[in-house]
């Protein structure tokens, strides 16, 4: 029997010409179809379905590459100067969904995949702990002419951030140690938005009736700007030495930017409150540790490309 006979063959060719499969059979039905709305509409369907597909497309890689970011975050990419926003984890997946549209998409899935592996690695494996512990300087103390603690942040409200309030507490030990007869902290810049340490300090002061006089320099913006500060009170005052008080793992920067600046300084390094650092152990310490890691060794180049230090 001829396909041109054939009923059934005609139905099919015709049912696959309207889902747009193949071109409409010659003596078959489809002739009338040229031009009729079936036509349009499958045509808007398809069209439709390729535009569903690409905002899939795009979303998984918005999707994709937030969690690249996050990862990321969590090996220390974030302590990076201006890369602390949360916009840019809005930005990242606004990236994925573009490179997710484009020939590009296998590296939005490499470098996803990468942050994942690094974090994997860096969490349940000892990579970091000897280099973190490489970053702490402890000098044996001797008097000096003040407690220098560096600064950390301040809230609204006067209040100490926690990590201030971490090293500062140190600076009381050491005061009470008898090693220094005075507290020199900095303060922040700009001045308008962040209040100074010195009056949530003189309260802690008379709850714990201590009596040392407290200064402050400043305003400064990082390590660089404190080293600079307290050099010139050194120099106005004719101090010869300070003993510096900071976080464990920035002390090997400070203390190396403090001497460019012409300081000389005994390190005391307060306590570690996110791991143990003679113990880093488990997976969160571990990856606290690498954004320790991988802030100081970043900072310790800079200033060091800068002559910072």
């Amino acid at each position: 029997m001829s396909w041109k006979k054939d009923p059934g063959r005609q139905v099919i060719e015709q049912l696959m010409w309207e889902r747009g499969v193949a071109t409409p059979v010659k003596g078959s039905t489809g002739k009338k179809a040229v031009g009729s709305k079936g036509g349009k509409s499958s045509r808007s369907v398809a069209s439709g379905s390729v535009a569903l597909q690409r905002l899939q497309a795009a979303l998984g890689g918005f999707i994709l590459a937030m969690l690249g970011w996050v990862g990321a975050s969590q090996l220390g990419l974030t302590t990076l100067p201006g890369l602390g926003e949360s916009t840019w984890l809005v930005i990242s997946g606004g990236v994925g969904a573009i490179l997710a549209l484009t020939r590009l998409r296998p590296l939005l899935w490499a470098s996803t995949g990468l942050c994942c592996a690094l974090t994997l690695l860096v969490g349940y494996t000892p990579l970091v702990v000897r280099p973190t512990q490489a970053l702490v300087r402890e000098d044996t103390l001797r008097p000096a002419d003040a407690v220098v603690v560096l600064s950390s942040s301040i809230r609204k409200s006067g209040e100490m951030d926690d990590s201030f309030q971490n090293r500062v507490l140190h600076g009381y030990e050491v005061l009470r140690q008898g090693f220094a007869p005075r507290l020199v902290v900095t303060r922040l810049a700009p001045t308008a938005k962040r209040k100074s340490y010195v009056p949530a300090i003189r309260q802690q002061f008379r709850y714990l009736q201590f009596d040392y006089p407290v200064e402050e320099v400043g305003p400064v913006d990082n390590t660089y700007d404190e080293a600079r500060a307290v050099a010139s009170l050194l120099k106005e005052r004719g101090w010869k030495r300070v003993i510096l008080v900071s976080d464990p793992t920035h002390l090997r920067r400070a203390a190396a930017t403090f001497k460019k600046a012409g300081v000389a300084v005994l390190c005391s390094p307060c306590r570690n409150p996110d791991y143990d650092l003679a113990r880093i152990e488990g997976f969160g310490e571990r990856l606290n540790a690498c954004r320790d890691l991988f802030h100081e060794t970043i900072g310790y180049e800079t200033y060091r490309l800068q002559g910072r230090l």
